[in-house]
């Protein structure tokens, strides 16, 4: 069996004017959006983000972070440990049957 090299010559063939405004209607459409070749935790990286805030009673709060703190959700800054509640809520999403990756693979702001 011989290996035979194929080569694909395209520089006889233009592109059209309806395939330029295809291709950039596709791009339009398709911005913003994750690469579906990329993995299903670097999409969630890279979705955008939105913020969600409600008030809640501040004895409420303050278990919230308790029980934060007591299962090792925690985050330190400026030296001090707090509750992080971001991870807390990905915890009880997950307890609820919600289908997420942990917080440390989708914190968009860790690389």
């Amino acid at each position: 069996m011989s290996n035979k090299e194929l080569k694909f010559d395209f520089s006889d063939i233009e592109e059209t004017e309806n395939d330029k405004l295809e291709n950039e209607k596709l791009e339009e459409m398709t911005s913003g959006l994750p690469d579906p070749g990329t993995s299903r935790l670097e999409r969630f990286k890279k979705r955008p983000r939105v913020a969600l805030n409600f008030s809640v009673p501040d004895t409420l709060k303050k278990s919230f972070e308790e029980k934060a703190i007591e299962l090792g959700y925690t985050r330190k800054y400026r030296g001090a440990e707090f509750a992080d509640l971001t991870g807390m809520l990905y915890h009880c999403m997950r307890s609820a049957g919600v289908d997420i990756p942990d917080f440390k693979y989708i914190d968009g702001r860790k690389k």
